[in-house]
């Protein structure tokens, strides 16, 4: 354990970059370093600044918010141990698994001074079920780590990494409710059974892993009684350290179906066509419609010299920058899978359609298509291969970007509608519309990135994303993820009724709110509605600087109407 002294020499001063934990004296919480240290060996603390900045850090549009320590367990009892000290010393702890969250905060607190449980050494595949195509993983084991396992033994089961996914973790992405691309791609649906931490030190099993002894815990959803899975993701009542996902038995064919559409306009049709296909499950993977420059811009060079960073790309320059590459203005990829000769016959079917309902698209030959770096990493998305692709994108405009992910139901007028709100709003900022649909069963998530320079336009960044956020919630259309910055801001969108049973769960599993403090916008007290102009995030504040609390304003902000509470069910 790193240490520094103030003081008296041996005495440990570790808050000289984040500070101590919020209401945590400096003898308790020297206290809890040491007896951190004696649970997981002094190598395994640190809180040393050079220690400190991965965890400080992401790509979004916010200074860095530092920890006050960074603790690493290696197995069950160590987490539980480690809360128990937490939970009586009341010191905040922020648990990570494998830190990939780009562009939402990565392994970045909502507040200054938790203690980071970086979860990474455990990282075991507790099993594989090949006959019942099912795995048990911990929190630190990857995309890359399982998909290797699964190839070395043979095993002819896929599974459903995300876009940005191979250092990522099926644990950590299933509990923020992220999506893949076969499909098993709704992640949290294909998941089954897990083994959470209270904030108290307890071990719950839910579903069927609650009997003792149960053989079906990771085969049977629902066990008996209440289902709880859903509290423990996107939220803080728990920390998931075993979960049971299912995997895709590896069918005997597939075919990818790329597609490209020239005018921007095509939108609307491309989204009708496939409403259908997705509501039936006849095209049984998500389906991404991705802009071109969405497609293109991991691998092309940012023009300034014809934006001076403040204006967008010229549709021009885009256009032939996509012609170059095999890409339309929208490219649609999907897949179908199963026997070769249902696969054969699938694929007959959605040509038809396409020729008769969506006659502008021009089909692509796969397999000159994935010559093309942008084709090919939507093929190994879509067929269970892990891929590195997009994150060359971060270095499109200067190393910055934050998602912005509402959910819209699968319509083409609404998706014109999306459009119409998402481009005036980058472009009012400066910025680039960078962003495609990935068309579910009956949604589509339309997911954007706002690619800035940090830190020059980081202030910028954040006021785009701000007024998108309430565009888009003003609108009806509710972003299922968000960023460490915004998660006070769009908890305060909700219904206020949702917001006090949040609260209420939080005070009833944890009442000292040792477990990731704020984060999604749970407190222990429930939050008050938002206010247009208020600054949820730490962009404009000195690194170290005092974080403002969910309720205050922006000095200087406007102070406007508050914004109606509405009534509504989710989609997701």
């Amino acid at each position: 354990m790193a240490t520094e002294t103030h003081g008296r020499p041996g005495r440990p001063k570790p808050w000289a970059v984040g500070g101590r934990p919020k209401g945590v004296d400096e003898k308790t919480f020297a206290r809890a370093l040491r007896e951190f240290a004696a649970i997981v060996g002094d190598g395994n603390v640190s809180f040393s600044p050079a220690e400190l900045v991965p965890y400080a850090h992401d790509v979004i549009m916010i200074p860095p918010i530092w920890p006050s320590a960074v603790v690493r367990p290696g197995s069950v009892v160590e987490v539980q141990q480690i809360v128990r000290v937490a939970n009586r010393l009341r010191v905040p702890l922020w648990p990570v698994s494998t830190g990939k969250n780009i562009a939402y905060g990565r392994m970045m607190a909502v507040e200054p001074g938790n203690v980071v449980l970086d979860l990474a050494r455990m990282n075991r595949i507790l099993e594989v079920n090949e006959k019942l195509a099912y795995a048990v993983v911990e929190p630190g084991v990857t995309y890359a780590q399982l998909y290797k396992h699964l190839r070395d033994q043979n095993l002819p089961l896929w599974l459903d990494p995300p876009a940005t996914a191979p250092g990522a973790g099926p644990l950590g992405n299933t509990v923020e409710r992220g999506v893949g691309y076969t499909p098993y791609g709704e992640h949290f649906l294909f998941s089954c059974g897990m083994e959470v931490v209270l904030p108290d030190g307890r071990l719950l099993r839910t579903g069927s892993g609650a009997l003792p002894g149960s053989r079906t815990w990771h085969i049977f959803k629902w066990g008996y009684g209440p289902y709880l899975d859903g509290l423990f993701t996107a939220s803080n009542y728990g920390i998931v350290i075993r979960l049971g996902i299912w995997l895709m038995p590896e069918p005997p064919a597939y075919q990818p179906i790329l597609m490209t559409c020239d005018r921007e306009d095509d939108v609307v049709a491309i989204m009708d066509f496939l409403r259908p296909l997705k509501v039936s499950h006849l095209l049984p993977s998500a389906v991404v419609v991705a802009h071109a420059l969405l497609a293109f811009a991991a691998e092309a060079e940012y023009p300034r010299h014809l934006t001076g960073g403040t204006r967008p790309v010229p549709e021009d320059w885009i256009r032939e920058q996509a012609r170059t590459r095999m890409l339309g203005i929208w490219n649609i990829a999907g897949c179908l899978y199963g026997a070769p000769a249902v696969v054969k016959e699938l694929t007959d079917v959605v040509r038809r359609r396409a020729a008769a309902e969506l006659p502008q698209a021009t089909l692509l030959d796969v397999d000159a298509a994935r010559q093309s770096p942008y084709w090919d990493h939507k093929v190994r998305n879509m067929t269970g291969v892990p891929s590195m692709v997009e994150y060359s994108r971060l270095s499109w405009r200067g190393g910055g970007n934050a998602f912005v992910a509402p959910v819209v139901p699968l319509f083409g007028e609404e998706a014109r509608k999306h459009m119409e709100i998402a481009r005036p709003i980058f472009w009012k900022h400066g910025f680039d519309y960078i962003g495609e649909f990935i068309a579910a069963s009956r949604d589509q998530h339309h997911v954007m990135m706002l690619l800035h320079k940090q830190p020059d336009e980081m202030a910028r960044a954040e006021a785009c994303y701000r007024e998108l956020t309430d565009a888009f919630c003003d609108g009806g259309y509710l972003p299922y993820r968000t960023n460490v910055g915004f998660m006070d801001h769009t908890m305060r969108r909700l219904d206020p009724v949702f917001q006090a049973v949040c609260a209420e769960l939080k005070r009833a599993l944890d009442p000292n709110e040792i477990l990731a403090p704020g984060k999604n916008g749970i407190r222990a007290a429930a939050a008050r509605p938002a206010r247009r102009g208020r600054v949820p995030g730490a962009a404009g504040r000195r690194s170290g600087a005092p974080r403002r609390g969910p309720g205050r304003p922006a000095q200087g902000a406007a102070k406007t109407r508050r914004h109606p509470a509405k009534r509504r069910g989710g989609l997701r």
